[in-house]
């Protein structure tokens, strides 16, 4: 299970990097028709590295709990799901031109629920097992 998972990571992670080489796509797409202001521009445009590099930088540190921690299997599933919706959502944006708006929602919802349960399994197994073998 956990070779699926490592690959839907994948996956979902060279969609993301893929979107790095059509940025301006996306921010046009926030912009309403003939209102493109250039200092806004760069803005939208940073905002967008920021959320793509964060997002890309989680899946490689939830790669990493992968490899270090034997995870329940339900979790691995959800996870097998949810790292294939985010790929296909991926896929959509970069055939539609979502704004920029549309990839911190899909940080929030694909990305912050696996993360925070892969860092609570990490420090629950090695931090609280120090704390209570020095009590």
């Amino acid at each position: 299970m956990e070779g699926s998972y490592i690959v839907a990571i994948a996956a979902h992670g060279c969609s993301l990097f893929c979107i790095f080489f059509d940025r301006e796509k996306h921010i046009l797409s926030s912009f309403p028709p003939g209102e493109v202001d250039k200092l806004i521009f760069a803005d939208r445009d940073t905002w967008l590295v920021i959320i793509l590099s964060i997002s890309l930088f989680s899946l490689l540190i939830e790669t990493f709990f992968i490899l270090k921690l034997i995870l329940p299997i339900q979790f691995n599933f959800f996870s097998l799901i949810s790292h294939t919706f985010a790929c296909l959502i991926s896929l959509k944006f970069v055939v539609d031109g979502h704004p920029f708006n549309h990839f911190w929602i899909s940080f929030g919802i694909f990305n912050c629920p696996q993360l925070i349960f892969l860092v609570y399994i990490f420090v629950k197994k090695y931090f609280l097992k120090i704390k209570w073998k020095l009590c």
